[in-house]
């Protein structure tokens, strides 16, 4: 995936890096060394697992049928533009991919199915201690943990539900150290913790991560007060508390 190409034209080149997103593993620049744009590599990895090509140049299974990857994009244009801009990436080292757009009506029925092998949506980046209240893009511990939803309902559900993670797994060790940050007191041991979910969620590729943070301009009228200048979209506009705005006179 040509990362800086999807930025400039799916963002407008306004979203960082994806370390930025993990300020906290700033130190370790290794843990996302594997997210360069590098199609020769790519190719050799893909013919080191016996992935053989048609005359297309297209990757073939075993059974000598054409590879495509479903995926699933969550309806919205930046979502499906930039789905279709990393097929056109995967394309070119000849894996075919096929992209169903889901509207919002059904796309909760599919996710709680568990019946889809791949979606495109956004990750949670929202920053510090704050990052735990929508942990799901880490460690699967929601239904809406996209990459383990059985996992994630397991957890939610106090294990009556979804599957359990096996126990000497990353992802049970991602949920065991979300148990302990909850009934931890001390801020600086959270983020600590909090750091080693983000290095597990990074060493075991659980997404395929694309670009960084970036802005929502949101446009306020100059008599609009006490917007504020800065907001996390945890709970959208109720935490910016509207409550307070008002219009000057």
């Amino acid at each position: 995936i040509d990362r800086d190409e999807l930025n400039e034209l799916i963002y407008l080149g306004e979203n960082g890096d994806v370390a930025d997103a993990f300020p906290l593993l700033a130190d370790e620049p290794e843990l996302f060394a594997h997210l360069t744009y590098d199609p020769d590599a790519a190719k050799a990895l893909l013919d080191e697992i016996g992935l053989e090509t048609d005359s297309n140049g297209m990757r073939l299974n075993p059974d000598g049928d054409p590879i495509v990857l479903s995926l699933d994009v969550f309806s919205g244009q930046s979502y499906m533009d930039g789905s279709q801009l990393v097929a056109s990436y995967w394309e070119e080292i000849g894996l075919q991919t096929s992209l169903e757009e889901i509207s919002y009506d059904l796309w909760w029925p599919r996710i709680d199915s568990f019946e889809y092998p791949m979606t495109a949506y956004v990750k949670d980046s929202i920053g510090g201690l704050a990052r735990y209240v929508y942990l799901r893009s880490y460690a699967p511990v929601s239904s809406s943990s996209y990459w383990g939803p059985a996992w994630g309902t397991w957890y939610q559900s106090g294990g009556t539900e979804g599957t359990e993670p096996p126990a000497d797994s990353p992802a049970r060790k991602a949920q065991e150290l979300f148990d302990e940050a909850k009934v931890t007191v001390d801020s600086t041991r959270q983020l600590e913790i909090l750091a080693e979910i983000e290095r597990l969620d990074l060493e075991n590729v659980w997404e395929i991560l694309t670009v960084g943070t970036g802005s929502n301009i949101k446009v306020v009228k100059n008599n609009f007060r006490n917007v504020p200048d800065v907001n996390y979209c945890v709970l959208y506009d109720s935490d910016a508390w509207a409550e307070q705005y008002f219009i000057a006179q």
